[in-house]
């Protein structure tokens, strides 16, 4: 199955940021039945497989103001070095750029595309202080690590079955309430 994890880090989530956040969550790491003790814990939740954004791309609102001449962004110019995977997450257009890297296209072209005409871009990750929708979208998902590397999730595995936290939202929405001077990116994780 699939499940939207948020992950807020202190540095800019690349993927070898968030591969080693979501380490502990590994599967591989669980040890085999006949070889757990007495008091083994699962993790909070496992995963096989992950990537930025997956089917829940797109999810986050980044600021979008190509008007002014600000120094972060610089959204008024083309940028030689693209911003997606640098300043912010983007699947769509980190792929794209990939794809197209032996042909001439700016990450500019698509940015209209991605909501810019309302003044903001739709991302998988952003510095939180950036994003419109950051405190509304935090509990919009299965999981939530926050920056200490804890996971909250709606419901875990204790061996023999799921059982639901019903405090999930709220304990979501104290973490993310204030939360500024850190990034936030959307992982989909399959187990």
């Amino acid at each position: 199955m699939h499940y939207c994890i948020r992950i807020l880090t202190k540095e800019f989530p690349t993927d070898k940021v968030i591969e080693r956040i979501l380490m502990p969550y590994y599967w591989d790491n669980i040890p085999e039945e006949e070889d757990r003790d007495k008091d083994f814990v699962f993790p909070a939740f496992t995963w096989d497989w992950w990537q930025v954004g997956g089917r829940y791309n797109g999810a986050l609102k980044l600021k979008y103001n190509w008007n002014t001449d600000e120094d972060k962004y610089r959204w008024m110019f083309y940028e030689k070095t693209p911003r997606a995977g640098r300043l912010f997450r983007s699947r769509l257009l980190e792929d794209i750029l990939e794809m197209s890297k032996y042909s001439y296209h700016s990450e500019e072209e698509y940015f209209l595309s991605m909501g810019g005409r309302d003044d903001y871009l739709y991302v998988d990750g952003a510095y939180v202080d950036d994003l419109i929708n950051f405190e509304e979208e935090c509990d919009a998902c299965f999981g939530f690590i926050d920056l200490d590397g804890k996971a909250y999730v709606r419901s875990y595995w204790n061996g023999e079955h799921f059982i639901d936290n019903e405090n999930f939202d709220n304990q979501v929405r104290e973490i993310c309430k204030d939360r500024k001077g850190c990034y936030v990116v959307v992982v989909d994780v399959h187990d």
